[in-house]
């Protein structure tokens, strides 16, 4: 029996899954890779979820292919290939940037942090950032990335900890202190 969706039902279950295909595209999973992915599920209903996500996720590219477009994903994912693929430009971006900084380093995903992973090599570049600050996780960011970065750069790492709040007053600091208690604002 097929149930009719409202048309809010309809919008959210779209947003759905142009949220779960974004997520995937940030750390450079493929269709193909979820459809590998897929038959690994044993659990009959969680499979024919990833089966019916799988089924729009490549029609999606498909899509994108035939109109001869990339979105922002495919935009990082090609960005990162060219990187790792062609020594000639990687030191051409070398070259240019000697030093990378990166702001808001808690609201980057896995493919923009291996991009500038790439063009900073093992030095010359600095992340700021506050774990406790990420909106970005629906667009693939994770906090977890400054846990690989210090891992990456352990024989150059450095870490240094800003206690003073420029940005908000002292009122604002207290209701976001007693707000978020494991948090401690300054």
């Amino acid at each position: 029996r097929e149930t009719k969706l409202t048309g809010y039902q309809y919008n959210e279950k779209k947003r759905q899954f142009l949220s779960g295909i974004d997520a995937h595209k940030s750390e450079g999973i493929s269709p193909e890779v979820v459809s590998s992915y897929v038959q690994t599920l044993k659990d009959e209903g969680t499979k024919k979820q990833w089966i019916k996500f799988s089924e729009v996720f490549r029609k999606y590219n498909d899509k994108l292919l035939k109109q001869n477009k990339i979105d922002f994903g495919d935009m990082l994912k090609k960005s990162l290939d060219q990187l790792n693929d062609d020594q000639e430009v990687l030191n051409k971006y070398r070259e240019k940037w000697k030093y990378v900084l990166v702001d808001e380093y808690q609201d980057n995903n896995y493919l923009q942090t291996e991009i500038a992973k790439k063009i900073a090599g093992k030095g010359r570049i600095t992340v700021v950032g506050d774990k406790n600050q990420s909106i970005f996780a629906f667009q693939g960011a994770n906090v977890k990335n400054f846990g690989a970065f210090k891992s990456f750069y352990k024989e150059n790492y450095e870490e240094y900890t800003l206690l003073q709040n420029y940005r908000s007053s002292q009122r604002i600091i207290n209701i976001a202190n007693s707000l978020i208690p494991q948090t401690n604002f300054h």
